[in-house]
């Protein structure tokens, strides 16, 4: 029903539930009436079944939506979710309930799959109730499945089932100071989860009997009391307090809750009414109140009460009003009428700490029966307190060694307390160890304590104080100690660079130095330098005379300047102590003269030695190294001051003629100057700058290209009758004129594999003569036939050929004439010539062989040698072929062999089939070859 006013609209709402079993399609026409007492109106309403999209949220039996659990159980609902989609649906599922509920999905907190098309997916779904839960409190469960924004919801109620439970909680006993009326207190509790109304029922001795309803709170517990009085009953009197709490809720429920629980009432004369609070210092006084009454009448209004304090600790407490009577100590008091009595309580300064406790006993005058008595009880607070004493201790101790002291230790505070043990302010590198590490003392006791002190082996010279501490809880103790460490004296002398070096005369050199005062005082130290090191090379010290205190240390140099001659030189540099000449430190000092590089270069050549326009001109240098040898030198060639080419030359031996460098470029009409430089950018250090540039001039003519075909024309025709060529082919044998030398080929091939002499390694030698081994740097040769001699051995020398006729003047000249050279303005060393020039020379006559003396074999002159050479007649060829002399070579640098290439040494070599045509040319000439 609605309410409304004139001109008043209202809204209704109106829910419908359509059941799961109703078919799609189906149509239903329902009327909505409203009335009031003068007038009517109706809607037709018309209600249709779609068919089912999307996603559905459905319990397995329908109506399982609502359930019931106890507190901290579980309500299960089988459910089911379906997919009305024509393709998988990924579906999660997630629970929304009130705080302190919780949901499982088949037991897990969350739930997602896929559910395919068309198809359903199960789940358990469990609801759990707080362990706290009231009764019938009811949570309304909201499950929500989700697929992107697709979204249907499950509603679920579960209510809580109500427990019943009481409980009855008072003190086992309870004491009643007689005659008095005393407020006893006791607890009840519901222990159920819903409300629930008790039926409380108190009975007893000396309480009045009641029953009463109490309306309780789930899990309300609420504080009861009762009034009891013992009246006169003699102290020790026992009466009996009992409480029964019923649930009136379970019986109408048809079940039966109930506790009870009982006190024993004790009747007394003398009662605790206020004691102090929290713990009480030594020397402190502290006040009790009791209630005293005399239960026994003598007929008279008041009467005595004998008093006495028990206990170990009852000459602390004194009662006020005690009057002496009879010889005892007595209290009156009126008969059945309580009254206030104060007891005070001094703590002596000496007790220790903890729990004390006082009995006061009151004995009725006229009735020793009646005895009544109460307990004092107070904790003693406790005070922390250690203390100190030197028993003994050491006078000195020497650096390295051990002292030791002996210290006792009491505890000066009123209570068991541990102490731990420190020294503070030993010096870095002492260490300390005690007989105790801790110990626990009870009040007034004491323990002896050794510490062993050892002393570091630098230590200083003098006194060294330091500190001992006890540490306890909450104070600690201190004691200054002292040791005096006697003195040590010496000196250290370390080289911080080399002992040992080595440079050019004239340069200088530093020997450096730490000198380290290695006593435990200070000492003034001196330094001198002596030997022929010093004296020869001008010895300079940094300092001589300084004072270093103990374990310091002080740098310093020598400084020598290398003298002129080759050395070495030696010496000594010593650290003593001023006052104290035994006491020395020296190191031995050497010096070694360092030789240094000189690269140079000679026999600057070019080839031909007079180009023509547009000839290609090789021009060639040899590189030399004086001195050291020399790892790396670069070497350039200037044409008219322009670079035309260079090359960088590495790892040259002192003395040997083994690097060439060449060049090409092509002749231009005109008079030039070639330079080779060597060392252009002064990278190399040298003891001669003055002889790194060679210098040619030639000139080059148009037209001029006829004059070195003239002049080797000549040259073949003058030495045609003393150099013979030797042909092979499948038609005849070779043939010459006259009997000659016949060239043998070489009888193994190159290059070789070989074993250094001196270190052993593997090299590759690439062709006969001179070769470096790259591991040791040693220079050795091989010859044609494989054979490895040193590099100083003789050459084999070919046998001496018939003299040849003597060719024109002209032709001679024409055809030896070398390029001139500029001679540097510093010599450089002497290198010996060309071979291949000198042979030439010596041959013709017209020079001598500057580097190997004429064959002792033909001791003839030019002229008879020309003359037996135009005479010779033709003779046969001869049958046992002559090596060549072996023209030399310039050494190379050996590579190691590689692995491959050692094991195919170690294999024969095949036979290759022989070719036809040529041979080789036999030894070159002029260096036309």
């Amino acid at each position: 029903s609605l309410t409304l006013a004139a001109d008043e609209h209202g809204f209704a709402w109106l829910n419908f539930t359509i059941p799961r079993e109703a078919s799609p399609g189906t149509a239903h026409n329902l009327t909505l009436r409203a009335s009031s007492s003068s007038m009517q109106e109706q809607v037709a309403l018309r209600l249709e079944v779609l068919a089912p999209s999307g996603l559905g949220l459905w319990p397995l039996e329908e109506g399982n939506d609502r359930a019931f659990v106890d507190p901290g159980a579980t309500a299960f609902f089988d459910l089911q979710v379906l997919n009305h989609e024509e393709t998988p649906l990924d579906v999660t599922l997630a629970a929304s309930l009130p705080a302190g509920w919780s949901a499982s999905f088949d037991n897990a907190s969350d739930w997602s799959k896929s559910v395919p098309a068309g198809g359903a997916a199960t789940v358990s779904l469990g609801i759990t109730a707080p362990d706290d839960a009231e009764a019938v409190e009811t949570a309304h469960a909201v499950i929500e499945a989700t697929s992107d924004s697709r979204l249907v919801q499950f509603h679920a109620n579960v209510t809580v089932n109500q427990d019943f439970g009481v409980a009855v909680a008072m003190p086992p006993e309870a004491k009643l100071l007689g005659n008095v009326s005393t407020t006893l207190r006791f607890t009840v509790t519901n222990n159920g989860n819903g409300g629930d109304s008790l039926e409380i029922t108190v009975g007893g001795a000396w309480v009045s009997g009641s029953t009463e309803a109490l309306p309780f709170a789930p899990f309300e517990s609420r504080e009861l009391t009762v009034i009891a009085n013992p009246g006169m009953e003699a102290p020790g009197t026992l009466a009996q307090l009992s409480v029964t709490a019923r649930s009136l809720t379970a019986d109408e429920a048809g079940l039966d809750v109930e506790a009870s629980n009982s006190s024993a009432l004790v009747a007394t004369g003398l009662q605790l009414l206020a004691a102090p609070e929290g713990p009480v210092a030594p020397g402190e006084t502290v006040q009790f109140l009791l209630g005293a009454v005399a239960l026994y009448d003598p007929g008279s209004a008041t009467t005595r009460l004998v008093v006495e304090a028990q206990g170990d600790d009852a000459s602390w407490a004194t009662v006020a009003d005690i009057e002496e009577f009879d010889g005892r100590d007595t209290l009156v008091v009126g008969v059945g009428v309580p009254e206030i009595v104060s007891v005070n309580v001094t703590v002596p300064t000496d007790t220790t700490a903890g729990a004390h406790t006082i009995t006061l006993r009151a004995e009725d005058y006229h009735e020793s029966a009646h005895v009544s008595t109460v307990a004092l009880e107070l904790e003693v607070s406790q005070s922390h307190g250690f203390s100190l004493l030197l028993v003994s201790g050491p006078a000195t101790a020497a650096p390295g060694g051990e002292a030791n002291w002996l210290v006792d230790l009491r505890n000066s505070g009123n209570g068991n307390d541990s102490a731990t043990f420190t020294l503070e302010g030993l010096p870095a590198g002492w260490n300390v160890s005690f007989t105790l590490d801790n110990t626990t003392l009870g009040a007034g006791e004491s323990a002896a304590i050794g510490l062993r002190v050892s002393v570091a082996s630098d230590a200083t010279a003098g006194s060294h104080g330091f500190t001992l501490v006890a540490q306890g809880a909450d104070a600690n103790a201190s004691l200054p100690l002292e040791l005096d460490v006697s003195s040590t004296r010496g000196v250290s002398l370390v080289m911080t660079n080399s002992a040992s070096q080595a440079d050019r005369a004239g340069q200088t050199v530093f020997y450096r130095y730490t000198i380290t005062n290695s006593g435990n005082a200070a000492d003034t130290i001196e330094l001198d330098a002596s030997g022929l090191l010093a004296t020869q090379g001008s010895a300079v010290l940094d300092w001589t005379v300084a004072t270093l205190g103990a374990g310091e240390e002080k740098p310093g140099y020598l400084r020598i300047t290398v003298p002129d001659g080759s050395g070495p030189w030696s010496g000594t540099l010593s650290a003593r102590l001023s006052n104290d000449s035994a006491t020395v430190d020296t190191v031995a000092l050497t010096l070694a003269s360092e030789s240094v590089s000189d690269a140079y270069l000679e026999e600057l050549r070019i080839s031909p030695s007079s180009p023509a326009e547009g000839d290609r001109v090789t021009a060639s240098v040899t590189v030399l190294v004086g001195g050291a040898d020399l790892d790396s030198v670069y070497v350039g060639f200037y044409l008219d001051g322009t670079l035309i080419g260079g090359e960088r030359v590495n790892q040259i031996a002192a003395g040997w003629r083994d690097k060439v460098v060449t060049v090409s470029f092509d002749a231009t009409d005109g008079s030039h100057k070639l330079e080779a430089v060597i060392d252009p950018d002064n990278e190399v250090a040298e003891s001669d700058e003055s002889n790194n540039e060679l210098e040619l001039a030639f000139t080059v003519e148009k037209g001029g290209g006829l004059l070195p075909f003239y002049l080797l024309f000549v040259a073949l025709a003058v030495v045609g009758g003393a150099v013979y060529y030797r042909y092979r082919n499948s038609e005849r044998k070779p043939r010459m004129r006259s009997k000659g030398p016949m060239l043998a080929e070489p009888a193994v091939k190159f290059p070789l594999v070989l074993n250094c002499q001196q270190c052993g390694s593997r090299v590759r030698v690439p062709r006969p003569g001179a070769f470096r081994c790259p591991a040791c740097k040693h220079v050795a040769r091989v010859e044609p036939d494989g054979a490895i001699v040193d590099h100083d051995a003789p050459r084999a020398e070919a046998p001496a050929a018939p003299p040849p006729e003597e060719p024109p003047a002209a032709a001679l000249l024409q055809t030896d004439t070398p390029a001139e050279a500029r001679t540097p303005e510093a010599a450089a060393p002497a290198a010996p010539p060309n071979e291949r020039s000198a042979r030439m020379a010596a041959f013709f006559g017209n020079a001598s062989p500057p580097s190997r003396a004429p064959s002792a074999a033909d001791p003839r002159s030019r002229d008879e040698r020309l003359t037996e050479l135009r005479a010779a007649p033709p003779e046969p060829t001869a049958t046992e072929p002559v090596a060549a002399t072996p023209e030399p070579e310039l050494p190379v640098e050996a590579e190691p062999a590689p692995a491959a290439e050692e094991a195919e040494a170690e294999q024969p070599e095949p036979k290759k089939p022989k070719t036809k045509g040529p041979r080789d040319f036999g030894p070159s000439i002029g260096g036309l070859g």
